[in-house]
């Protein structure tokens, strides 16, 4: 849900933010696509940290 947020309003500011994900029952070729979603739309520039359970 959180990647289909990137280019709306409904994005919060992440700047210095610790971004914490969870995914459950997802498949992993789904994950491998959202992680670089994130990553070439400057999410993962802006965050202090991640963390992925």
């Amino acid at each position: 849900m959180f990647s289909t947020l990137v280019g709306s309003p409904y994005l919060p500011n992440l700047k210095a933010a610790i971004l914490f994900l969870e995914e459950i029952g997802e498949n992993i070729y789904r994950i491998d696509r959202f992680l670089p979603h994130l990553k070439l739309a400057g999410v993962l520039n802006q965050i202090s940290g991640f963390i992925f359970g």
